[in-house]
C-alpha cells in the first residue's frame, strides 16, 4: 500500500496536476527566459543593446551636423552619432548657448542615452581641451 500511495503522488506530480510543480515552473520559466534577461531589438541581427535610459558619456571632434534631424557625427573610424533632443543642454565656456553655436571641427565633450537604438545626447560641452592640445608651459 506505501508503495502504490508513492507511486500515485509521484505519478500526480510529474503530470503537472499538483500547482506546486506548476508554479516552480512558471518562475523557472519567467526568470530565465531570454527575454527577460536581454534586450534584443529587431533590425540589429540579434546584438544584445543597452536598455533604453542606459547612458554614456562622449567626447571627439564634430565630422559633420545636421541641422534638419539634429544629427552630430564625430571623426573616428567608429563614426559615432548622436542626437539632439529639445531637452538637451548646450554650454560653451561655461556658459548656456544656442544650439547654432554647433558647427564641424569642434571638440566636444557631453553624456548620451540609449534610446530606440540610438544615442540622445542630453549634456553637450563645446570646446575645451582634449588630448590633441599641446601642453601649455614655458
Amino acid at each position: 500500500m506505501k508503495h502504490f500511495l508513492s507511486i500515485l503522488f509521484l505519478g500526480v506530480s510529474l503530470s503537472g496536476l499538483c500547482p506546486a510543480a506548476d508554479q516552480k515552473a512558471a518562475i523557472a520559466n519567467a526568470t530565465n527566459s531570454p527575454a527577460a534577461t536581454t534586450n534584443r531589438q529587431p533590425g540589429n541581427s540579434g546584438k544584445l543593446q543597452p536598455p533604453n535610459g542606459a547612458g554614456r558619456p562622449f567626447s571627439g571632434i564634430i565630422a559633420t551636423y545636421d541641422r534638419t534631424t539634429r544629427m552630430i557625427v564625430l571623426q573616428g573610424k567608429s563614426k559615432q552619432t548622436f542626437y539632439l533632443t529639445p531637452q538637451t543642454k548646450i554650454d560653451k565656456a561655461g556658459a548656456a548657448t544656442a544650439e547654432s553655436s554647433i558647427a564641424a571641427g569642434q571638440y566636444i565633450t557631453g553624456y548620451a542615452r540609449h534610446w530606440n537604438d540610438h544615442l540622445e545626447a542630453t549634456t553637450l560641452h563645446i570646446g575645451g581641451k582634449h588630448a590633441a592640445d599641446p601642453p601649455t608651459g614655458k
